[in-house]
């Protein structure tokens, strides 16, 4: 349903998407829709995963870094896991920012987390639920590619808590 609501009117969900408006017929809509629906992964097994490369083996948080960006994670979550972008019916109205993750998280509950996906909890019971939920990457993605996005994230956190996790 969010992916409709998408692709008829891009900015009605973020504002400065430089995706056009295309203006699509219902049906031309509804066919995208359930052909990128049912895309999960497969040109990463046609072409090589991108973070698979030999020169990103040795830096397991570059790896996570490569991986977030090519797996569509920076899609909801943003550009260095900075959030905020609209979701309909959720405390705070947006995706959350994952620059602080490591203030909630040990890397284990994390990697559980993305691995079983995310429902969100709807700010009102009674109002249309979330649209947009994190998927179980778990399905999509191996463990230690899960675990290199940790590794990712864990990176994140703002310059004055990692000086402060240091003493």
């Amino acid at each position: 349903e969010w992916m409709h609501l998408w692709l008829k009117d891009p900015h009605a969900w973020r504002q400065k998407t430089v995706m056009p408006n295309f203006n699509l017929p219902d049906n031309v809509r509804t066919a995208l829709v359930e052909y990128l629906s049912s895309q999960k992964g497969q040109a990463w097994d046609k072409g090589g995963r991108p973070w698979q490369h030999a020169e990103l083996q040795g830096d397991l948080a570059h790896k996570g870094e490569v991986l977030y960006q090519s797996a569509g994670c920076v899609s909801c979550h943003g550009d260095k896991g900075t959030g905020g972008y609209k979701n309909n019916n959720v405390i705070g109205g947006l995706i959350p920012s994952l620059t602080k993750v490591s203030d909630g998280y040990t890397k284990e509950e994390l990697l559980v987390k993305i691995k079983n996906g995310v429902v969100s909890l709807p700010a009102d019971p009674s109002a249309k639920a979330p649209l947009i939920e994190m998927p179980k990457w778990g399905k999509v993605l191996k463990d230690d590619e899960i675990q290199a996005v940790v590794e990712y994230l864990f990176t994140l956190a703002p310059k004055s808590a990692k000086k402060a996790d240091a003493w």
